[in-house]
């Protein structure tokens, strides 16, 4: 057992904890014993940090706190349809209806606290984000020069035939007429191309000086 300032963070409450964080991970079989250690230790750590946190907020009063904890209380029962259903899955968590109660104490007063204390609190003049835009307009924000290229291929290989390259070469000049015409190079594309880039209508996406 370790204790935080006297208040005591128990093997049970580190079990149970570790078993909120495997149904968060939707993990529902038996992990091995070393990931289990680690688990623990990562639990534990997690509940001492919670409780510091916890004690510092709970100087500060909430108005209406206790009302709140009912709220959220009546929230959670909601998503049963019965008590039973409700007690039944607190128990895989070896918790009981005071348990959650008290869980639910402790989330408001830590979620109270770090809105008031560090949401909200860093602010970004118009002026500082120009300044930053400005000071790292290269690094960050300017986009290297580049074009974008699609194409048609009429395809012909080291078989083919004269026969099949006059042929090809006449499909491509029929092709070239149907795009002046006026008709979409992307369903030209798709319809007539043998390269794989067909099915994208003969895009080949963006290339850099000097990358063709």
């Amino acid at each position: 057992m370790v204790r935080v300032n006297g208040t005591p963070i128990t093997k049970l409450d580190v079990e149970r904890a570790v078993k909120v964080m495997l149904a968060q991970n939707k993990v529902d079989q038996p992990i091995p014993p070393e990931l289990q250690k680690q688990a623990e230790s990562a639990a534990l750590e997690q509940l001492t940090s919670a409780e510091l946190l916890y004690q510092e907020a709970s100087k500060s009063k909430i108005p209406d706190l206790d009302k709140m904890i009912e709220q959220k209380v009546s929230q959670n029962r909601q998503k049963f349809k019965t008590e039973a259903e409700l007690v039944e899955a607190l128990s895989a968590l070896e918790m009981t209806l005071p348990d959650l109660e008290e869980f639910t104490r402790k989330e408001i007063v830590l979620s109270t606290y770090i809105a008031e204390h560090f949401q909200n609190k860093a602010s970004v003049s118009d002026e500082e984000v120009k300044k930053f835009y400005d000071d790292n307009l290269n690094q960050y924000f300017k986009k290297p020069e580049s074009v974008k290229a699609s194409h048609i291929l009429v395809g012909t290989d080291e078989k083919s035939t004269p026969e099949d390259k006059k042929k090809a070469k006449e499909k491509a000049e029929a092709l070239l007429k149907r795009l002046q015409a006026g008709e979409d190079f992307a369903a030209v594309a798709k319809g007539e191309s043998t390269c794989p880039s067909a099915s994208e209508g003969g895009d080949l996406g963006e290339f850099g000086r000097g990358q063709m």
